[in-house]
C-alpha cells in the first residue's frame, strides 16, 4: 500500500509539472494572439464547413434529419440565436447557386475557405512545436496540406453523426430501463449523453494533433494531449452554454450579440486547444520522443542572442 500511494503521488506531482510546463510553453507562444487569429478565421470557415458537412452527408440521409441534427446542435452549443444567426449565412450562400458551374466555382471555394482555417491551426501548432515548412515544398505539398485538413474536416462529420445514431439506441435503451426503474431512463441518457460526447471531441482532438501539423507526436502523445483537450472541452462547452444561454448579452451588443457568442466559444475553444498542443510538447520532451518533422518539414530551436 505504501509503495502504490507513493506512485500515486509521483504520478500527480509529474502531472502537475507537465501542466505547468504547458503553460509556460503556451505563453511563450502569445496565446492571445494565437486564439484570436483562429476565433477570426473561424466566422468565415464555420458557413463552409457546415455546408460541406451538410451536402457530404445528405448523399446518405434525408436532408431534413442532417439539418435538423446540425441545427440542434448549434442551438445548444452557442444558443438559439447563434445558430439561427449561422443558419442564415449558411442558407445565403446556397442560394448564390444558380447552374451547374456556379455550383462547382462555389464548391471549390467553400473548401478554400474551410481549409484555410484549418490551415492556421496547423501554422499554430507547428510554431507550438517548433516545426517549419522548409522554403521549397512545392505546390503538391501544398494541396497535400490543403488535402489533410479534408480529412480532418470529414472525421469531425463522421464522428458527429455516429452520436447521433448512438443516441438512438440510448434512447431504446432509456425507455426500457424506465419500465424497471421509473426516471433511470433520463438520468441513464443524461450520463451517457455527456460521457459519448466527450469521447468523440476527444476522439476528434486526438486525429487533429495527430495528423494536421507538419509534425507527427508519438500516439501517447496525441493521446494525453487529446484527452486533456476533451475533458477541458466539454467542462468548458458546458459552463459556456449555459452562461451563453441564460445571459442576457443582447442588451449589451445589441444585434451583433449572436455574432459575439460566436466569438467568445471559438475564442475558448481555441485557447483550450492550444494548450493541449503546449501540454503534448511537454509531454514528449519530458518522454525523450519530440515531435518528429513531416518529409519537407524541419524542427528549429529559438534561442536568445547576447
Amino acid at each position: 500500500m505504501p509503495t502504490k500511494k507513493k506512485g500515486s503521488r509521483t504520478g500527480i506531482r509529474l502531472f502537475a509539472k507537465l501542466l505547468l510546463q504547458a503553460l509556460r510553453e503556451m505563453k511563450r507562444n502569445d496565446p492571445l494572439r494565437m486564439a484570436g487569429a483562429t476565433a477570426f478565421f473561424t466566422t468565415f470557415a464555420l458557413p463552409p464547413i457546415l455546408i460541406i458537412l451538410f451536402q457530404l452527408f445528405s448523399l446518405f440521409l434525408s436532408q431534413k434529419m442532417v439539418g435538423a441534427e446540425l441545427s440542434q446542435f448549434l442551438s445548444d452549443t452557442l444558443g438559439r440565436d447563434a445558430a439561427t444567426q449561422l443558419r442564415q449565412i449558411t442558407r445565403g450562400f446556397r442560394t448564390i447557386v444558380q447552374h451547374w458551374y456556379t455550383a462547382a466555382l462555389g464548391f471549390v471555394f467553400l473548401l478554400f475557405v474551410a481549409t484555410t482555417l484549418f490551415t492556421v491551426v496547423r501554422n499554430t501548432l507547428n510554431d507550438i512545436w517548433n516545426i517549419k515548412i522548409k522554403e521549397k515544398a512545392g505546390l503538391l505539398f501544398g494541396l497535400g496540406m490543403r488535402a489533410r485538413s479534408i480529412v480532418i474536416i470529414v472525421a469531425a462529420g463522421i464522428l458527429f453523426f455516429a452520436g447521433i445514431f448512438i443516441d438512438s439506441f440510448e434512447a431504446i435503451a432509456g425507455n426500457n430501463l424506465d419500465m424497471i426503474w421509473p426516471g433511470g431512463g433520463k438520468f441513464f441518457k443524461g450520463v451517457l449523453d455527456e460521457v459519448i460526447s466527450a469521447v468523440i471531441v476527444t476522439t476528434w482532438f486526438i486525429l487533429l494533433f495527430r495528423y494536421l501539423a507538419d509534425g507527427r507526436p508519438t500516439w501517447k502523445a496525441s493521446i494525453a494531449g487529446g484527452v486533456l483537450t476533451g475533458i477541458l472541452f466539454s467542462i468548458g462547452q458546458t459552463v459556456l452554454s449555459y452562461l451563453i444561454i441564460h445571459s442576457n448579452i443582447g442588451s449589451i451588443y445589441g444585434k451583433s450579440a449572436s455574432f459575439v457568442l460566436i466569438l467568445l466559444f471559438v475564442f475558448y475553444s481555441s485557447f483550450i486547444l492550444y494548450f493541449g498542443a503546449s501540454f503534448i510538447q511537454a509531454y514528449s520532451d519530458a518522454k525523450g520522443t519530440p515531435v518528429f518533422p513531416l518529409r519537407k518539414a524541419v524542427r528549429y530551436r529559438l534561442q536568445e542572442v547576447k
